[in-house]
């Protein structure tokens, strides 16, 4: 019963290492989808208020 139990553990703590990495690797992403949207309502924020100036 050992041996199976621990023929299981390593594949479960490898498949746990998986999920793991893949959601750090979507935080990651989506941390950095964030900040380009954020950056790119500043930059539209910016030209809105550089035409109301030039108008």
């Amino acid at each position: 019963a050992k041996t199976m139990a621990q023929d299981l553990k390593e594949p479960a703590q490898e498949a746990m290492d998986n999920v793991k990495a893949t959601a750090t690797d979507a935080a990651h992403n989506v941390k950095a989808e964030g900040q380009n949207a954020a950056t790119d309502v500043k930059d539209r924020a910016t030209d809105a208020k550089d035409n109301i100036q030039n108008t």
